[in-house]
């Protein structure tokens, strides 16, 4: 009876060791992939912004390659620096 009993409690004890086992490997697991959720989200978002900030960038250096005037060059520089902005305030939110 004795040996019925303490087998019961190896197998017991092996159960529960394995049991925390899958716990904590499941606990190691969700953090990493919700942060590496979120980095990506993060990253496609500054990416984005990115190329906003390029896009006008290049707007203004058409703009100092032709002949324009000045309110063209504010503007097409206005942008630019609208642009930065948003992606400072963007970067800031991630960080």
């Amino acid at each position: 009876m004795t040996d019925f009993v303490s087998g019961r409690t190896q197998n017991l004890n092996q159960s529960v060791n394995q049991a925390v086992v899958v716990v904590v490997v499941c606990v190691v697991q969700v953090p990493y992939e919700l942060l590496n959720k979120k980095f990506r989200a993060a990253h496609k978002n500054v990416d984005r912004e990115v190329a906003r900030v390029q896009s006008a960038a290049n707007e203004l250096e058409k703009c100092l390659q032709r002949p324009s005037t000045i309110a063209d060059l504010t503007l097409a520089l206005d942008n630019v620096a609208e642009k930065l902005t948003q992606l400072k305030r963007k970067v800031s939110c991630f960080i």
